[in-house]
């Protein structure tokens, strides 16, 4: 392993910054451990001849993956940028099209990881990123994938009014980063995040489900906790890279000492190797696929960055009051204290706009100022300034990056994460429930000085961290909602797609073995309203008086055991004779009269389901809820259950294995994606009236 690795980091990182260091300290590192990293053979069975093998092949893979690395990663598209640049540090913008990426013209760019570039125009980072081979993603064409979310929103379209809103939204959130504003929030995870899928409107969790206890407040000055946030998840000080945070936070949770290596959060607990080697596989896959898929988007689209479309918006004037000066049906909204109008009387000695008096009729916004003179001992602090001068939260040297803003890269990568850690340790949660992440007054900030004091940030879950992923780039000012929430859904299906195919390589061949489906018959009724689908080939349909006779019969069938034909009994389906992929059952339930669906796993590798349930009548309007059970020696245990599938940590997870069996999920249906291993399972699917519904549990490949 060590000279596979050692063979591959060197060709990664022989033309880095600062490559004759760090090529120095991987020499270094090898002798340490006892190996000749001089020793390059590929003869034999020695480990060194082994892994130098696995290293080349690798490296080989690399120059032959549609990612052009033999040139550098040099793009061979042809991309032009349709807007001339933006000369950043000037008023005002202007565009050829308002949808489309505008490069900026930098007096200074230094990258990410302190490059000076000098004076740069910026370019395109990597617009052919979509040729590159994946390792789960599904592509159906070598340039394209099946996941396109389609475009952002587009002023001058149907779309314009969420481009707008997004936009004031983005100015919204610069206007509340000045920590002189004494304002304070509870940034626990017991009063913030736990979102939907796809939204920013949790409010928290009541119960901590490792201490039963409620988590404590966490009160933070507003300003301090996202600037902080903003900085932090977007690589600060302190922090890797996108991909390189959910490596991070991989190892601080299996360093963590409460923490089992259980693949999936079942079955015996693996050796450090070899979780490593499915963990990394795993997260590693995902985040490569995740740019792919972001920067397919981010080429197709070649969206805007809030720099360019903020000011373009100003520019054009407000569309709050029509007999007000500089109006326009497609400006900015008029919203006092935050975007107003410069007039006489406002900017008249004395006044709030007094410093703009010069651009009466322009849009002044009252927002956070730009980097200070010495970001080491000065904040900027919030003030009115022009509409035209707005600037990303971010260093001078790099106010926005370098490519199209949709799909936001960094939600693409963090909710790929995401998923594969939650689906890995079988939990969406941190070890203990709660992660926390603590900054000292005045460590942490580059942009100016900060926090203002001690502060620490607080997350429950992985999905918590890859919201603040998300949402911290809208407080930089360099994305809106739209390119955060859909990076969000890329990433989720990246993320899991990713994991289902490292479980997949386990050999995994988990499926329902003699399914058993309990039917209570309604009053009056002698036989169960029900269908029967399986994904295998249809098999015979058998009556039986008792299930016993079912399971002894050497015939394969569907076997309907229904004693006696007596009203108010229990009907059971026992499919017998194979394995099942799946199972769709029709019928009424009531509340006294749940359907009932009991199936076996005989192996012990890890098997993914997912179970949906569904009214079919159009005029039903009961409150219907899905539950799955473990039984264990007779004893059945709750493992999760759903009344919406919009709502909880599992949404990702239940509309990823939707679209990937083409079913589409309705607002009133409910759902459970199941992680299982040998052992009987039961679902039960309830209804607080009488219901037609159908119930549906499918093996996912």
């Amino acid at each position: 392993m060590s000279h596979a690795v050692y063979r591959v980091v060197r060709e990664r990182y022989k033309s880095a910054f600062n490559s004759e260091s760090i090529l120095l300290s991987f020499r270094d590192l090898m002798l340490e451990l006892g190996y000749d990293p001089d020793d390059d053979s590929i003869e034999g069975d020695g480990p060194a001849a082994v892994g130098n093998r696995i290293g080349f092949a690798i490296i080989e893979a690399g120059l032959s993956d549609g990612s052009n690395e033999a040139n550098g990663y040099a793009d061979a598209t042809g991309y032009a940028p349709v807007n001339d640049p933006l000369i950043y540090g000037t008023s005002g913008v202007t565009l050829n099209d308002p949808n489309r990426w505008q490069p900026l013209s930098l007096e200074q760019s230094v990258t990410k990881n302190g490059i000076d570039l000098g004076e740069e125009t910026q370019t395109f980072l990597t617009p052919g990123w979509n040729w590159v081979t994946p390792f789960a993603l599904d592509k159906p064409t070598e340039s394209t994938i099946l996941i396109d979310p389609g475009a952002q929103p587009l002023f001058g379209t149907a779309t314009e009014t969420q481009y707008i809103a997004e936009n004031v939204e983005v100015i919204e959130m610069s206007a509340m980063l000045d920590p002189d504003d004494p304002t304070t929030i509870d940034a626990s995870p017991g009063a913030m995040q736990n979102n939907p899928f796809l939204t920013q409107d949790g409010t928290g969790r009541a119960i901590n489900p490792f201490t039963g206890e409620a988590y404590a407040p966490n009160p933070v000055n507003r300003a301090d906790y996202w600037r902080v946030t903003a900085e932090f998840w977007s690589d600060g000080p302190g922090i890797e890279g996108p991909p390189g945070v959910w490596n991070m936070l991989h190892n601080q949770v299996v360093d963590d000492p409460r923490f089992e290596r259980r693949f999936g959060g079942e079955g015996p607990e693996l050796s450090p190797l070899e979780w490593d080697v499915h963990a990394y596989l795993a997260i590693n896959g995902a985040l490569h696929d995740a740019a792919i898929a972001a920067w397919t988007i981010k080429s197709k689209y070649d969206s805007i960055r809030p720099v360019s479309m903020i000011r373009f918006l100003a520019s054009l004037g407000q569309f709050s009051d029509p007999e007000a000066p500089s109006y326009h049906e497609s400006g900015l909204p008029l919203q006092p204290g935050l975007i107003e109008l410069i007039t006489e009387e406002s900017s008249s000695p004395g006044q709030r706009h007094e410093h703009l008096s010069e651009f009466v009729d322009e849009l002044a916004l009252n927002v956070w100022k730009g980097v200070p003179n010495d970001p080491q001992t000065e904040t900027a602090g919030t003030a009115w300034i022009r509409a035209a001068d707005w600037t990303p939260y971010h260093l001078r040297t790099f106010p926005t990056p370098n490519f199209a803003g949709y799909v936001s890269g960094h939600s693409t990568f963090a909710r790929a994460g995401a998923e594969v850690l939650a689906m890995l340790t079988g939990s969406p949660f941190f070890p203990g429930g709660l992660k926390e992440f603590e900054f000292k007054q005045g460590e942490i900030l580059q942009v100016e000085y900060g926090p203002s004091e001690d502060l620490t940030i607080q997350c429950a879950t992985y999905y918590d961290a890859a919201d603040l992923t998300g949402i911290a780039r809208l407080f930089c000012g360099v994305h809106i909602a739209a390119d955060d929430f859909v990076g969000r859904k890329v990433g989720a299906r990246a993320g899991i797609y990713a994991f289902l195919k490292v479980n997949a390589m386990r050999d995994t061949q988990a499926s329902m073995n003699t399914p058993r489906l309990r039917y209570a018959l309604g009053p009056g009724r002698t036989t169960p309203l029900i269908e029967v689908e399986s994904a295998n080939e249809r098999l015979p349909v058998r009556f039986v008086a008792d299930s016993k006779l079912a399971i002894s019969s050497p015939e394969s069938g569907l076997y309907f055991a229904h004693p006696n034909n007596a009203a108010d009994s229990i009907v059971e389906l026992i499919v017998k004779g194979e394995t099942v992929e799946g199972l769709k059952i029709k019928g009424i339930i009531q509340p006294d009269a749940p359907l009932e669906l009991s199936f076996d796993i005989d192996s012990d590798s890890l098997g993914h389901f997912w179970a949906l349930g569904r009214q079919t009548s159009e005029n039903d309007d009961a409150s219907i809820s899905l539950s799955a059970y473990r039984i264990v020696e007779g004893v059945v245990t709750l493992i999760e259950a759903n009344d919406s599938w919009i709502e909880g940590d599992s949404a990702s997870i239940i509309q990823t294995l939707a679209d990937k069996s083409e079913i589409e999920l309705r607002s009133d249906s409910t759902a459970l994606p199941l992680s299982v291993s040998r052992g009987s399972y039961k679902l039960v699917l309830e209804s607080d009236r009488r219901a037609n519904v159908s119930l549906e549990a499918r093996v996912v490949r």
